[in-house]
């Protein structure tokens, strides 16, 4: 019997960092001036309706210099499920992103499974609470809490 040799293995971490960015606001724009989301299969809102999002997020209220973008799609199947990239354009985390996937909601949490850069291996969520809900402008406040293994 031959025996196996596993070569290039990693330690596992023995801390973690955690981050918590609050003060944050997604702006979701479905029509008009500065639309950052859009229909590619419509459905009227049934089973397989599917839309994008580059939605922009800012620190504070906004609109200021963009913090993030919240880049994506969402299909409706039973409820809204969503795949979407946080790409940081603010200097402290540009080059980094984060992975998340949940339903769309107005109000609840989004669960981050991954990322990259200063956020490898990231787990977290990403909380939601809205602020105006009025079509076609939506904004709702987020705080994101990423905890990710120092290497």
């Amino acid at each position: 019997m031959a025996a196996v040799i596993l070569s290039n293995t990693r330690v596992m971490p023995t801390s973690y960092n955690k981050t918590i960015m609050s003060n944050l606001s997604l702006h979701r724009i479905g029509d008009g001036a500065g639309t950052n989301q859009a229909t590619v299969i419509q459905k009227d809102y049934k089973f397989g309706h599917t839309a994008v999002n580059d939605w922009v997020i800012y620190e504070g209220a906004g609109p200021g210099p963009v913090f993030a973008r919240g880049q994506g799609s969402h299909i409706l199947a039973g409820n809204s499920i969503s795949t979407i990239m946080i790409t940081f354009e603010d200097p402290r985390y540009k080059g980094s992103s984060l992975a998340l996937m949940g339903n769309i909601l107005d109000n609840g949490q989004w669960a981050i499974v991954g990322g990259t850069g200063l956020f490898k291996y990231a787990t977290g969520f990403i909380d939601l609470v809205p602020v105006q809900q009025s079509s076609p402008k939506n904004i709702s406040n987020i705080t994101i809490e990423v905890c990710n293994p120092n290497y």
